[in-house]
């Protein structure tokens, strides 16, 4: 099996012997799932999976290192209630072209919550609340970045110098 969905259903906690099961997954797609929070352990055996796709839920924190054993080129957490992001959120996730946070609670992004997505090449933060954007916060390579829709009010003078034209 390639792709796994859960489409609106709830689940308390995902628990890694899940996505263990599926050897090959390549994409899982968690639309309306009711889920309240990660485990640190939830994604630690997805080595394989290129793509998460979880819109339409509850979670409120995304992990220090949550999908740090992911080998994912496309993230999109989107349509949450997500308000907390660490610094190492997306630690380990070297391969990820497009992260999607759209349509969250997001406030502010913690200085190198990107830094260790060297091929990060498209986000999608519309729809949050974000009031600041700090200095050197977007890593080098990004083409398209979506901030529409939020209450930024200060703009670092630095905020986008690595990036490139």
């Amino acid at each position: 099996m390639r792709i796994v969905e859960f489409l609106d259903v709830t689940i308390e906690v995902m628990h890694p012997q899940i996505i263990e099961r599926f050897p090959n997954l390549s994409f899982i797609d968690l639309w309306g799932v009711k889920m309240e929070r990660f485990t640190r352990n939830s994604f630690r055996n997805c080595q394989k999976v290129k793509e998460i796709a979880f819109r339409y839920g509850n979670i409120e924190e995304i992990p220090a290192g949550i999908f740090r054993k992911c080998n994912l080129t496309y993230l999109a957490l989107t349509y949450h209630q997500t308000r907390i992001l660490h610094p190492e959120s997306f630690e380990g996730l070297s391969n990820l072209q497009s992260i999607d946070l759209s349509r969250n609670n997001i406030t502010s992004l913690p200085p190198g919550i990107l830094s260790s997505t060297p091929n990060l090449k498209t986000i999608y933060l519309y729809g949050n609340q974000i009031a600041e954007i700090q200095a050197n916060i977007f890593p080098h390579k990004i083409r398209i970045l979506h901030l529409n829709y939020n209450n930024i009010s200060e703009v670092h003078p630095k905020a986008f110098e690595d990036m490139q034209e």
